[in-house]
């Protein structure tokens, strides 16, 4: 038997070459566990996750029912200081008493074009309260997507608002 040394960058065939027999063992495979540190999970805040929503995904859709019925004044809760339609969305300036309660806005529509030139729909801002025992005037600017409310055939629709003195025109897009 004759003895070769091997050289490091020497592979398995270059080794079995220079001998006359090469004779493989097997070797028992070991498995090697190493420990990976345990890092703690962040987790997602929904105030996070709100940032990432397009502003418009948060703006309320208007409320179409063709059964609606604009409800009786039976003494306002709110006031309408001004309002104007910027593409689809409806802007309302609007003050009331508050500060302590719950407060939500919700608008109402039938959905219904009134015969005239040009066409015109009336919608409703119907107002919410909860627990309110403070009278502080709150000012607050509402936004609503009306697109539900638009009709083919039409470019420009006027809008009117309860309790609103004016009325808007809407470009519909």
């Amino acid at each position: 038997m004759t003895v070769t040394t091997a050289k490091a960058n020497d592979s398995i065939t270059d080794i079995a070459v220079k001998t006359d027999s090469l004779k493989v063992t097997p070797v028992e495979k070991v498995e090697v566990k190493a420990e990976v540190p345990k890092t703690e999970k962040k987790e997602t805040k929904p105030a996070d996750k709100k940032k990432e929503t397009k502003v418009a995904d948060r703006t309320p859709k208007v409320i179409v029912d063709v059964n609606y019925q604009i409800p009786e004044a039976k003494g306002k809760t709110y006031r309408i200081k001004s309002f104007i339609i910027a593409g689809n969305i409806l802007s309302i300036d609007v003050s009331y008493r508050g500060g302590c309660g719950q407060h939500t806005f919700e608008l109402y529509s039938n959905g219904l074009l009134k015969k005239s030139l040009p066409p015109q729909i009336d919608v409703f801002l119907e107002h919410k309260k909860e627990n309110e025992t403070c009278s502080e005037e709150i000012k607050q600017t509402l936004k609503f997507d009306i697109s539900a409310l638009k009709k083919s055939g039409y470019d420009l629709i006027v809008v009117n608002i309860n309790s609103a003195d004016n009325k808007v025109d809407w470009k519909v897009q």
